[in-house]
């Protein structure tokens, strides 16, 4: 069956530019941040302690997830979590 093309996609356009996206899996970990904000803004990271605070340092996550109005808690393992 061939593909019916609908015309020109809109433009879309950036309802909450602080947001990030993590795709979480179990061998790795995708994480997304707005453009803008670094040369970077798609990382993959490893499962392991050391991987999550790499992910949690490129997120920056104490200090993004309290001005979100998040709180952030001591999990097992000596990790952080952000919850609302």
């Amino acid at each position: 069956m061939p593909k019916t093309i609908t015309g020109e996609r809109p433009e879309l356009k950036p309802i909450n530019a602080g947001a990030a996206a993590i795709d979480i899996g179990s061998k790795m970990h995708m994480a997304a941040v707005d453009p803008t904000c670094t040369d970077t803004p798609v990382r993959a990271f490893g499962t392991f302690t050391r991987d999550l605070h790499d992910l949690a340092d490129w997120f920056n996550l104490k200090r993004r997830a309290k001005s979100l109005g998040f709180v952030v808690l001591p999990a097992p393992g000596d990790v952080e979590v952000a919850v609302s």
